[in-house]
């Protein structure tokens, strides 16, 4: 499942990825790749996948359950991030300062 975050209410991106979150150090140069390095990279432990293609956009991968890739998020412009970066911006998208 992709999603387009658009104005509305962010509430269920409200999470801690303290020891979640996996960032990609490295490029990758199509959505199949970059989702392959995600579905190798999500483990039951690790639920968050960020990485980026070039010439494109950021990706955030999701993985809910334990077994696969639940949910994409594209974030145009975006092409590098770091927890700090993640957390502040949830705060920033939700009101909360940042």
């Amino acid at each position: 499942m992709f999603t387009t975050i658009t104005n509305g209410n962010y509430g269920s991106l409200c999470v801690d990825v303290t020891g979640k979150l996996m960032i990609s150090s490295a490029s990758s140069s199509n959505l199949e790749a970059l989702l392959n390095s995600a579905d190798s990279a999500l483990n039951g432990t690790i639920q968050f996948y960020f990485g980026y293609i070039v010439g494109d956009a950021g990706y955030l991968v999701y993985d809910q359950d334990g077994v696969g890739i639940s949910n994409v998020i594209r974030l145009q412009g975006i092409t590098a991030l770091g927890l700090e970066d993640f957390t502040i911006g949830l705060t920033g998208i939700l009101g909360g300062g940042g």
